[in-house]
């Protein structure tokens, strides 16, 4: 999973000549990405949350302690069996073992994406979303342990966190791919079929487009390829050769081999060079990586393109998705298509001319809530999410689940009769949403299909119900002789009979059922990739995933078996993983598996057929669940995290050396301890911060002892004099804060509010600058409350916020003020060129009768300043010109009004370069007016306008964000100046 981003700031000294500045802060930063270590701020990392209302019980054993929400038991046992079902043959396969237990901590309340964090040595699992994972959380939890499992390879004498000197290097690819690979945890029928119509079309992903797979429409492909080819590359070249490699590839990686690394043209990359070692079983060979740049990865992906277009292109004679009529005739839908048509509100699925249109998605692509379905169920819930809600009849249907609780439920569309959830389910059960259609057993009115799926260790088990309109509170009965071995996932009506989608093991299948007794009358193997199918007036929309997107096909009745003719009744074995069948040869007492064998009965081809009509049978033996496991409330285990080199530049005088540490956490990373101590080069200041942060209480506390350099801003050498000089002081205190967040839905808007509230007790002396800067203990209090909200048409966000410090003269004997600032914005897409308008206001005033130097600053454009609290993220610095964009006014009150307008001008390079995809090149116009004053009111001729227009490129590396670039602006009635832009976002 790609590693959280967070802010994190880097920071250089500003009196150096412009023209170095620039390259001195990329050299900083360069520098500070490698050598980043994060560590959590909540429960976990990306849970968003502290655990404050949750309790949290725990299941320990010998390798594994796994943390659960105390109403959830049923997934903390099943994860614990199913790590410990997978430890003995990852240990194998990977040659390594861990030395102590591993932390699991699972969320039940969120559904963000799963991590593998190798700064805390720990697993992260997010379970809300369970209902769309077919294998439970088995799959899930397999392809995280996967990631630290490979992450024990990167140990070094940092311990877990120095796997940061080592990933930089290694491609997300591989990463993924090769917990896809052990897990198929997007499926291995959606893997085979990825790679099958990659085939098929000649439409591969570039070799660079692999090396960023977060945060974009490509991520769910981009899993399924990469799985597929580093499959094909352990199968081809050596499974059982894996733990050889990532030894050499840590041993490749170390911070020596970065220089050489670094020289354009030589050729050489670690990840290249230890995958020729994987090819040969021994040291690399002389052409593994030649001087011409012809990486030995690319050359890999090159075969592995090669090999299976020639061998899929071989075996298909059908494909619907490349097909000329299909070409003519499907739409070809947006990459929102798949969750839209699964969690969307369907208002009309299919338009007069028959393809799938007005379908709103449930969610944009920043995750927020746009149809807020609760308003129409009239549900409540704390923790309940809700997804394809669905007119039928009289009533309003929708399926729900609220911590490992699913349901089905619906309402009547008038009146005020509370919703009925007629059907019910607790993992390791669940229910999912089938398709609409009459029952096979005599039912003439058309109702609602689901699925109750039993999640098992080695196998699912699927029954398939009908809910009737005609009985709206009677619980949906089983379908009579309706049995499948697959994993359904779509139902439609076909004339008199009825038709599933269902996932095999390599390929997904359309089953045919006799309307009158539900037995099969066939089914047909497809070489493409249905995704849902939905039923209509005028017959059937299948869905089909294709590389550029979704396509949808309209069929007539009847229209199904002629486009694709049943065969006969078969069994068919379920979407399977090499962990998987691993386990399965484990519990029916087989020897131990290699990891190449595993591979090998994991891509094996669907079974033959076995019976004249389909049959669930029995599930195969399950893996003990260690029902003798304890569950007892979640103890407190404290533990080191790291303590790593560490270079910033907060210091007026230069770069800073020293470190970063977390010395105490605890497993469920509810307490932090972390510590810095910097040093400036030339300034020798010791820059320390001490914090402790608990994210266990509603609100979040955080408690700092510190040391800083902090800016002061301008006074004057002399008083009454025109010379003025920068001021900087040594503080040196303690600092309390809390945050508090709230988050809701209402009238098609999600609303984030934030609650800040802080107190500081500090005492100031002057460090730099003219001593007659006022001094003293100072005692401060601050607050802030921010609200963002984005509304249901996607198009529009508005946030607004207000924020206020006091220094009372009552605790202050050298000070007392206030400060008071407000802002509020607005950003849409307007529809052109998928560009971003922007809109803004702020202003802030500051008042009282002993201020500090610095009070209010308003600068043209955005710029760094040492000792200030701020970052390089996005940031500008001056390049050529007199600095009019980047000088300061000061004075009592400020205010800017601002609009920008950011175009992408090429949305996806897909370029390498180095170790860096090139992802996008923004253009960005800006316009703000404003300035500082001395007063009550801004005195004519005091403000000031200025406009810029900047490109930049954005690039990416394993999901952290870097821009580079530059633009040219002015302030009015001033001559234009060039500025260069830098900023990255990171994990601390």
């Amino acid at each position: 999973m790609p590693l959280r981003a967070g802010k994190w700031a880097v920071m250089v000294n500003l009196r150096t000549d412009k023209g170095r500045s620039f390259l001195r802060a990329a050299a900083v930063a360069i520098t500070a990405y490698f050598f980043t270590a994060g560590t959590a701020t909540a429960l976990p990392i990306g849970f968003g949350r502290n655990q404050a209302d949750l309790d949290y019980a725990e299941i320990t054993g010998q390798d594994f302690i796994v943390y659960f929400d105390r109403d959830t038991p049923e997934e903390g046992r099943f994860t614990f069996a199913a790590l410990n079902a997978a430890r003995p043959h990852l240990e194998r396969w990977f040659g390594v073992k861990r030395a102590r237990p591993l932390p699991v901590i699972m969320s039940a309340v969120t559904a963000n994406a799963s991590f593998a964090n190798f700064i805390t040595d720990a697993l992260e699992i997010q379970t809300m979303g369970q209902v769309a994972d077919g294998g439970g959380t088995r799959a899930l939890v397999w392809h995280e342990y996967t990631h630290n499992m490979m992450y024990r390879h990167m140990d070094n004498i940092f311990g877990p966190p120095g796997a940061i000197l080592h990933l930089p290097w290694m491609p997300v690819w591989f990463i993924e791919g090769l917990a896809e690979t052990t897990s198929a945890s997007v499926g291995s029928d959606f893997q085979s079929s990825v790679e099958r119509i990659h085939a098929l079309t000649g439409k591969w992903p570039s070799y660079d487009r692999m090396h960023s797979l977060y945060g974009s429409d490509f991520s769910t492909r981009g899993y399924a390829a990469a799985g597929a080819f580093v499959q094909w590359i352990l199968k081809t070249r050596g499974a059982d050769r894996l733990p050889a490699m990532l030894e050499r590839f840590r041993s490749r990686s170390m911070p020596w081999w970065w220089p050489w690394a670094a020289i354009p043209g030589n050729g050489f990359m670690p990840m290249d060079d230890s995958l020729a070692t994987l090819s040969s079983g021994g040291p690399a060979p002389a052409d593994a990586n030649t001087p011409n740049g012809d990486l030995f990865g690319r050359r890999l992906y090159d075969e592995y393109t090669a090999a299976t277009t020639k061998y899929h292109r071989g075996g298909v004679t059908r494909s619907l998705t490349t097909s000329d009529a299909t070409k003519a005739g499907a739409l070809l839908m947006s990459g929102n298509l798949l969750s839209a048509m699964r969690d969307g509100h369907y208002q009309d699925p299919v338009t007069q001319n028959g393809w799938l249109t007005e379908i709103t998605p449930a969610k944009d692509d920043a995750g927020a809530d746009q149809t807020n379905p609760l308003a129409r169920t009239g549900r409540q819930g704390k923790y309940l999410q809700t997804w394809r809600l669905q007119e039928t009849g009289d009533h309003l249907v929708w399926m729900e689940q609220e911590k490992n609780v699913s349901r089905f439920c619906h309402r009547p569309q008038s009146g005020n009769t509370p919703a009925q959830c007629p059907l019910v389910a607790q993992f390791p059960e669940t229910i999912d949403w089938l398709g609409m259609g009459k029952a096979p057993t005599g039912s003439h009115e058309a109702g609602v299909f689901l699925v109750r799926r039993k999640h098992g260790m080695t196998s699912d088990r699927d029954a398939i119900l009908h809910w009737s309109p005609s009985r709206p509170d009677a619980p949906p009965v089983p379908v009579k002789g309706l049995v499948t071995s697959a994993r359904a996932v779509s139902m439609v009506q076909d004339g008199e009979d009825l038709v599933m989608l269902a996932s095999g093991r390599n390929h997904r299948w359309l089953i045919r059922y006799s309307g009158k007794d539900g037995a099969c009358r066939g089914m047909s193997r497809i070489e493409d990739l249905p995704v849902l199918m939905e039923s209509h007036p005028e017959g059937n929309t299948i869905a089909f995933w294709v590389p550029g997107g979704y396509v949808a096909r309209k069929f007539r009745p009847g229209d199904l078996a002629k486009v694709f003719p049943p065969g006969p009744c078969r069994r068919i074995d379920q979407p399977t993983s090499p962990l998987l069948e691993a386990v399965r040869a484990s519990t029916r007492g087989r020897p131990p598996v290699s990891f190449a064998e595993a591979i090998k009965l994991a891509s094996a081809e669907d079974a033959e057929p076995k019976a004249k009509s389909d049959s669930a049978g029995e599930p195969t033996t399950e893996a003990p669940a260690d029902d003798k496991a304890q569950v007892r409330p979640a103890g407190w285990r404290p533990r080191s995290v790291l303590a790593f080199p560490w270079i910033g530049a907060d210091d007026a005088l230069g770069p800073q050396l020293g470190v970063v540490s977390v010395p105490l956490m605890d497993h469920m990373q509810n307490e932090t301890v972390r510590a810095t101590f910097l040093v400036g080069v030339n300034s020798r200041f010791p820059n320390t911060d001490v914090r402790v942060i608990s994210n266990r209480f509603l609100p979040t506390l955080s408690v700092a002892v510190f040391r800083q350099q902090t800016y002061n801003g301008i006074i004057a050498e002399q008083p009454g004099s025109d010379l003025y000089d920068l001021s900087y002081l040594d503080e040196k205190g303690v600092r309390l804060d809390t945050d508090t967040s709230w988050d809701w839905s209402k009238d098609g808007s999600a609303s984030v509010v934030e609650l800040q509230t802080g107190i500081k007790r500090s005492e100031l002396k002057p460090y730099l600058g003219p001593e007659r800067a006022t001094t003293g203990v100072l005692t401060e209090i601050s607050a802030g409350l921010a609200r963002s909200t984005r509304y249901s048409w996607r198009r529009l966000v508005v946030s607004q916020g207000v924020s206020g410090r006091l220094a009372p003269g009552g605790l202050n004997k050298t000070f007392d003020y206030n400060a008071l600032a407000a802002q509020a914005g607005a950003s849409f897409d307007p529809g052109i060129l998928k560009s971003r308008l922007g809109f803004g206001i702020e202003g802030a005033r500051t008042r009282g009768k002993a201020r500090r130097e610095l009070q209010e600053v308003y600068r043209p454009l955005k710029t760094f300043v040492p000792g200030s609290g701020g970052g390089l993220q996005q940031n500008s610095f001056p390049f050529t010109g007199e600095g009019w964009l980047f000088a300061g006014r000061y004075g009592d009150s400020q205010a800017r009004v601002k609009a920008d307008w950011t175009l992408p001008l090429v949305e996806d390079f897909e370029k390498l370069l180095w170790i860096f995809y090139v992802d996008r090149l923004d253009f960005t116009a800006f316009l703000n007016y404003g300035g500082a004053w001395r007063g009550s009111a801004p005195p004519a001729g005091r403000l000031v306008g200025a406009h810029g227009y900047n490109l930049d490129l954005q690039l990416d590396n394993k999901g952290v964000r870097f821009n580079v670039g530059g633009g040219i602006g002015q302030v009015f009635s001033k001559p234009l100046e060039s500025y260069l832009t830098l900023g990255f976002d990171a994990l601390f």
